[in-house]
């Protein structure tokens, strides 16, 4: 895959807004090269359910890592863009988003693992408060 540029790879949740805390247990990975948020609010356009960010990375190979995910997790993939996935279950995403991330970046000669700035911390999550 070739280089386009930078980005960020990120995790998104769907709620219902009559019930705040309720997850539809669906998790969509993917890309931009500009800001998450102005990202999120696109996609919120049209959609009748809340889209919360959940936890992004900055890559040099956001298509690669992102394609990666999606092959990785294939059988649990929806519409090709959101996964079935258990809440309790995101820390692990992320952090296997992470790993690879650190992969590519080695293979690819970048040097240097790519930035990571969690939007919500591991310890939120693991206390199921990460409902953004």
């Amino acid at each position: 895959m070739q280089r386009v540029q930078r980005g960020q790879v990120y995790f998104l949740v769907m709620k219902t807004p009559r019930e705040p805390d309720g997850a539809f247990g669906l998790v969509k990975i993917g890309i931009t090269s500009g800001d998450v948020a102005d990202r999120v609010a696109t996609l919120q356009t049209g959609n009748p359910y809340d889209l919360r960010c959940i936890d992004s990375i900055e890559t040099a190979w956001p298509g690669e890592v992102e394609h990666f995910m999606h092959r990785a997790h294939a059988p649990d993939m929806q519409q090709n863009e959101w996964l079935r996935w258990n809440p309790d279950g995101l820390p692990a995403l992320v952090i296997g988003l992470c790993i690879k991330n650190a992969t590519v970046n080695a293979k690819k000669g970048e040097g240097r693992i790519g930035e990571y700035s969690p939007v919500v911390s591991l310890a939120t999550f693991e206390s199921g408060r990460w409902s953004g």
